[in-house]
């Protein structure tokens, strides 16, 4: 863990006077002449900017899309695996009551519409007319689009909808209560940026950036937890007293993201894929004993993938996630009322891939290869 420096000059200011600032007014405004922001809002601030050139529906560049483990080489081929998961899934537990819905949240609009357009060409290719009627996709960013304040984002697919209003935004305009599988595919959970805390004398400090008008920047550490900071804390709460951690990166944004997801679809299953630490294969036995075992393992904070110290830097800081990780603090925003098993990608490969179906679909004969690679993927799975 990388320690950061707070020096005395920055801790004798004034920075209570200062304007707190949030990701969304740094998009639109750019950094301030004064003011004070929270550390994730910085680093998440630089992420839209770097990755998106201030705009999270523009297409990555291959650079861009190989700098973590990326799903673009087998696009196809998983497009097809989530195709099977989710309508099997639909098919035991909510066919013939509710539509089958399929929410892709994300920050790359194109791979994304990919993705939804590879999922709809399977299923007219191998389900009944009446059951692909049923179908509807909607792509929600992760962000609201702030480039052009009143511009719509739409695509001419009479199946698939584009939601306007980002699920991080101020105030989002999602909500569905009818069961609905929400997606995230490589270009979700790496850009959800995270709290830097330490505890001092048993109590959290979260880490800001004092913003000054001859153009210094400071960091500092504070008592004064925002809302989802201190949320985060609570929610990992027995994972770091556990841990005897006195500093560490915190999800606070993963965890926000879990509990909207609670409060505006709270009858979705979720499917997530990115970059993962190490294997994520486990079974099934396993995950459901720790869920409910009253020992405790140590914390691992997801691995920060950028510039050594993000605060004095303007570059993009991803995160690679511990998918065992996810999995229980998806469990604790729940309460235990919705789990979800954690897996490699090759593990969910083999589990609901059909090379030959696919291959008849695409027209295509080279899938194998394809398959054989995903088994050195360093992607994770995370599914209900």
């Amino acid at each position: 863990m990388i320690p950061f420096r707070i020096t005395k000059r920055a801790l004798t200011r004034q920075y209570h006077s200062l304007p707190l600032l949030d990701t969304n007014e740094l998009v639109l405004k750019g950094i301030p002449t004064e003011g004070t922001v929270a550390g994730r809002d910085y680093m998440e601030w630089a992420s839209i900017r770097e990755l998106g050139n201030r705009n999270f529906f523009a297409p990555r560049s291959r650079a861009q899309r190989q700098l973590l483990p990326s799903i673009s080489q087998y696009e196809e081929i998983l497009a097809h695996c989530m195709a099977r998961w989710l309508l099997v899934d639909y098919k035991l537990n909510s066919f013939p009551y509710f539509d089958l819905n399929i929410v892709t949240v994300y920050t790359d609009l194109h791979q994304s519409l990919r993705m939804s357009r590879s999922i709809l060409n399977y299923y007219a290719k191998t389900v009944p007319e009446d059951l692909y009627q049923r179908v509807n996709c909607y792509l929600l960013p992760l962000h609201n689009n702030n480039v052009q304040e009143n511009m719509k984002v739409s695509v001419p697919d009479s199946k698939i909808t584009v939601l306007q209003d980002g699920i991080l935004s101020t105030s989002p305009s999602f909500f569905i209560e009818d069961p609905v599988y929400v997606i995230m595919a490589n270009d979700v959970l790496r850009h959800l940026s995270q709290d830097y805390v330490r505890r001092v004398d048993s109590t959290w400090e979260q880490r800001y950036l004092d913003f000054y008008e001859q153009g210094t920047r400071h960091q500092r550490f504070s008592k004064t937890l925002d809302y989802w900071c201190n949320v985060t804390l609570d929610t990992l709460a027995s994972e770091l007293d556990a841990s005897g951690l006195q500093e560490t990166y915190i999800p606070t944004r993963l965890v926000q993201l879990f509990y909207l997801l609670q409060h505006c679809a709270p009858e979705h299953k979720l499917l997530a894929f990115d970059a993962a630490q190490g294997s994520e294969s486990l079974s099934v036995m396993r995950q459901v004993h720790s869920w409910f075992s009253p020992q405790k393992e140590t914390f691992r904070a997801s691995q920060p993938y950028g510039p050594q110290d993000p605060l004095n830097s303007d570059e993009a800081t991803s995160f690679v996630s511990n998918f065992t990780e996810l999995r229980k603090i998806y469990a604790a925003v729940g309460n235990g009322a919705k789990v979800c098993q954690s897996k490699s990608l090759d593990d969910f490969a083999r589990d609901w891939s059909d090379i030959e179906e696919t291959e008849c679909i695409l027209g295509v004969s080279d899938l194998g290869t394809r398959t054989q690679w995903m088994r050195d993927a360093s992607i994770g799975v995370l599914h209900a």
